[in-house]
């Protein structure tokens, strides 16, 4: 089943993140202004935290409870840098 956040991503050519789509490459693919990532329903395991550098207006849109970004051995899963 498709999710609203995701169809409408597709809609709208926002970059999306599903399972397969090497994560760190669709976050560095938004622009420096601003974006949306939008995350599929699962869960994201990750190795390495997600790095978000020299972005401002980051928002990370998922399927609500059904979209998971899981850290592993590190504290955070998402860390933004200025």
């Amino acid at each position: 089943m498709e999710f609203a956040s995701t169809l409408a991503a597709e809609r709208h050519g926002l970059p999306q993140a599903r399972f397969g789509v090497h994560l760190q490459a669709a976050v560095d693919a938004l622009p420096p202004g601003g974006g949306e990532l939008c995350f599929a329903a699962g869960l994201y395991e990750l190795a390495v935290s997600l790095q978000v550098k020299e972005r401002q207006r980051i928002v990370f849109n998922g399927a609500g409870p059904a979209t998971v970004l899981r850290a592993g051995n590190r504290e955070a899963a998402v860390v933004f840098e200025a």
